[in-house]
């Protein structure tokens, strides 16, 4: 039975490629704009996703670029911070469209309060 021996490793690279592109999620990032900011072509994540080997220097170059350390970038999982990232997103439009909603019925309210009183000077 052949086995193979950069198994662990070819998983941690595929942890290493997923945490990249949560952080490009989670920072609102563009890929080409990450990838011209670390000085490598257009479609290099692209081709690590898919198995082409990455070179220590970019590996430096994304953590200074997120502005987390190497081993933040290797082995933390970022997916809870994706997660929290877009919890606080949703909260922040809910709080939006509820102060929205709230304007709009005291607006409704003092043209009702309006209608009625001068439906009241009317009728006396």
């Amino acid at each position: 039975m052949k086995t193979n021996k950069n198994k662990p490793l070819h998983r941690q690279m595929e942890k290493v490629i997923e945490n990249i592109y949560t952080l490009i999620e989670i920072r609102g990032f563009r890929i080409s704009d990450v990838e011209k900011a670390i000085g490598v072509s257009i479609g290099y994540l692209s081709r690590i996703k898919k198995g082409m080997n990455m070179d220590a220097l970019n590996l430096i170059n994304l953590a200074c670029y997120f502005n987390v350390t190497i081993d933040d970038l290797v082995f933390k999982d970022y997916k809870n911070e994706l997660v929290k990232a877009k919890l606080a997103k949703l909260e922040e439009e809910y709080m939006i469209k509820k102060y929205k909603l709230e304007e709009e019925f005291k607006e409704a309210c003092k043209a009702k309060r309006k209608e009625v009183l001068e439906a009241l000077a009317v009728n006396d």
